[in-house]
This record gives C-alpha cells, sequence and structure tokens, in this order.
C-alpha cells in the first residue's frame, strides 16, 4: 500500500513530545503513515515539513493563549504551551495555503479557528473532561448541517460524540462554515468551504475508531485526501 505520509502536531513537556496512542492507531488504520512532528522554529525546516508530508494533523491538548485571539485569560484557561502555540501558528500558517489536507481535533479544531480569526469560549462548566463518562463515552448528540461536508461524508443529520474538553469555538472564523451543532448550541465541527481539506471537530472520533462507523470515515475521507 502506498501510504500517504501524515504529520502530527503533538504535546510537549520539557525534553519530552507526549501524543495519545489512539491518533496514530487510526490514521494507520485508515491507510496513512503517521509520523509525530519535532518542534521547529527555523522556517527551512518548517517548509521542508510542509514540502515532506501529503496531510496535517493538529491533536488535542492544553487550552490555546487567549492572546491569540485578543483576550484575557480566563481563571480556568490552563495547560498553556507558547512554544506549542508558536509552533502550531507556524506550521497551520505555511500549509493552509498549499491546499494540502487538514484534520483538527478537540485543540486542533480550536487552534485552527482562532488562528483564521475565530474566538473561543475559555471555560464552559458542564463540558468539562470532569464527567466520569466524558473520554471515552459517547454521550450527547451534535446535529449536522445539510451543507456540511460532515453530513455529506456521513450522509446523516446527528451525531453521537464524547464530551473532554472545557473550551470550545465562540466566534466561527469568516473563513469557516459550521457542520455540527451541540444540543445546547455550541460549534462542534466546521469545514473550510475554499479549501479541499479543512475539517475540525471537537470531539475525539479517534478513541472511537473500532467501534463507531462515523469516527472511521473521518478519517478515511481524510486520508483519501490526502493521497
Amino acid at each position: 500500500m502506498n501510504r500517504p505520509r501524515i504529520a502530527l502536531m503533538c504535546g510537549k513537556e520539557g525534553y519530552l513530545m507526549s501524543l495519545n496512542k489512539e491518533y496514530l492507531d487510526a490514521i494507520w488504520k485508515s491507510g496513512g503513515l503517521p509520523v509525530v512532528l519535532p518542534y521547529t522554529e527555523d522556517d527551512a525546516q518548517i517548509q521542508e515539513y510542509v514540502e515532506l508530508f501529503d496531510g496535517f494533523m493538529f491533536c488535542g491538548g492544553g487550552d490555546v493563549d487567549p492572546q491569540y485571539y485578543n483576550e484575557e485569560k480566563h481563571p480556568k484557561t490552563a495547560n498553556i504551551s507558547s512554544e506549542r502555540d508558536l509552533f502550531e501558528s507556524r506550521m497551520f500558517r505555511a500549509v493552509y495555503p498549499t491546499n494540502k489536507p487538514i484534520l483538527g481535533i478537540c485543540r486542533g479544531e480550536q487552534i485552527i479557528n482562532v488562528l483564521l480569526g475565530g474566538t473561543l469560549h475559555q471555560h464552559i462548566e458542564d463540558h468539562t473532561e470532569n464527567r466520569g463518562e466524558a473520554r471515552d463515552g459517547q454521550c450527547h448528540s451534535v446535529a449536522l448541517d445539510k451543507n456540511g461536508l460532515l453530513f455529506a461524508l456521513m450522509r446523516k443529520e446527528n451525531l453521537l460524540v464524547n464530551t473532554y474538553h472545557h473550551q470550545c469555538v465562540k466566534r466561527l472564523a469568516d473563513a469557516l462554515a459550521c457542520d455540527a451543532v451541540s444540543e445546547d448550541g455550541y460549534i462542534e465541527a466546521y469545514h473550510a468551504p475554499s479549501h479541499p481539506f479543512c475539517l475540525g471537530v471537537q470531539w475525539h472520533p479517534e478513541l472511537f475508531y473500532d467501534k463507531d462507523e462515523s469516527s472511521v470515515k473521518i478519517f478515511t475521507a481524510f486520508i483519501d485526501a490526502c493521497r
């Protein structure tokens, strides 16, 4: 199999880089070759990343610094990594104009919206990861917009998803269109109409790859676009 090379953005603490294995497994099972990118501030290295890889995935993690969308830090905004914010912002701004496929999950969905000019709700009390079923349970539904990319992939009006976040999109960037809304009215997914494939989802489809057809469709569509 000729696997497209997929670059994944990850977390970093000190000298250690980390990423949940489920992201890597989902990419591999969908036909891609996952590669975790080391951070860099070198423009030449970033450009080489852009040229080398076929697709780019922005993964979950800590909160995006609200300075990126001109807000003061909320008391419950936490786990900010200025190094990660800087690296991911430089990577996204280098990749997006190339029209190479992009997938954003959780934090990844949030930072893409911010980098395109949108804002975030910094804390939503009833959406926190403190809910017992949050990470591994599909505990609420989202309604899909019939004009969206997700609906075109799923051909269904609702999806059952998990809640493992405390922030989400507040103002959607002008370049993006809403694909899904939660039961309580929050934006849960979007796509970029002018881009060949730029999709962001607030939930974690990688956690349900082996037991949920909708989760599989998100990754297979991404990998197919990367081919």
